[in-house]
């Protein structure tokens, strides 16, 4: 009780702050004591968050009655932090991540697509990326295999629901230091996202065994899709969410003939008679991610 209450009172105070709706706030508050129990990360979080906020203004406010000095070792010691970026296409999600290692990381940006993902770390060149593998527009692995070509240091640690330890294996494949689950406690993503930095491994006990098993069966792994391109296989991907090629077109920034192009050309390829074909490769070739 003397947590929720405490909490209850962090939450005013960021509200009265940030000028966040209340509702919001003990929504993220919720979802976090799924993964956090005592607490503690969320409730410092919120100090930090507020503390940025005032380093924002400036120190200008008179409402707000905090020394210069406080706020300015506070506001240096965040500035230190390494940064990260947060993608994952539910933002309710995105925001409690932030929150659980805001006190840990400065998160730079958090995105809900794979394309948003690619423009932002290379706008922003975070230390660490969170990524979801299941993302609209452009999966998580391919956003990985585009950031790795352009950026071969920057880290990745995929949190995902994905449990499938042949899927574990090609995001270790394509690049990422980590491979954690939603279901695990808040300490395994933070033990991943320090340990990706300093670059070294971490995979969630649940299934490392079964990646194993899975790499020891086929270490060329089971994906057929290594023959596409990668702007093909965004091109399959927008596809087979059911986008136009006027709609693809557009996220790409191409024209619909270019996309008519390259859709014609990977199913001559493939020897796909019709768009449902396209279709069910891509779900059976993890393009698309459930």
């Amino acid at each position: 009780m003397g947590i929720l209450i405490y909490s209850h009172n962090v939450i005013l105070i960021a509200h009265k702050i940030l000028d966040v709706p209340v509702f919001c706030l003990q929504s993220i508050f919720h979802l976090a004591y799924r993964f956090d129990r005592d607490m503690s990360a969320l409730i410092n979080t919120y100090y930090v968050i507020v503390y940025r906020k005032l380093f924002v203004l400036k120190f200008t406010s008179p409402a707000h009655n905090c020394s210069l000095p406080v706020v300015k070792r506070l506001s240096e010691e965040i500035m230190k932090l390494p940064s990260a970026i947060l993608a994952d296409d539910h933002t309710l999600v995105a925001e409690a991540l932030c929150g659980l290692i805001a006190l840990h990381f400065d998160v730079v940006a958090t995105v809900a697509d794979g394309h948003a993902l690619v423009a932002a770390a290379t706008a922003l060149k975070p230390d660490v990326i969170v990524v979801d593998i299941a993302m609209p527009l452009l999966n998580g692995l391919d956003a990985c295999r585009q950031l790795k070509q352009r950026m071969p240091s920057i880290k990745f640690v995929f949190l995902t629901m994905n449990e499938d330890p042949e899927l574990a294996v090609e995001a270790v494949k394509s690049g990422a230091c980590g491979y954690v689950l939603k279901k695990s406690a808040a300490s395994e993503l933070l033990q991943a996202m320090q340990l990706a930095l300093r670059g070294k491994p971490y995979i969630t006990p649940q299934i490392a065994r079964g990646m194993q098993e899975s790499f020891i069966r086929n270490p060329q792994g089971t994906s057929r899709h290594k023959a596409l391109t990668l702007r093909q296989r965004e091109v399959v991907q927008l596809l087979a969410e059911g986008k136009s090629m006027k709609e693809a077109a557009s996220v790409l920034k191409v024209t619909p003939r270019t996309v008519a192009f390259h859709k014609y050309h990977i199913m001559h390829d493939l020897g796909f008679k019709t768009s449902a074909d396209l279709i069910q490769f891509a779900v059976k070739n993890r393009i698309v991610v459930g």
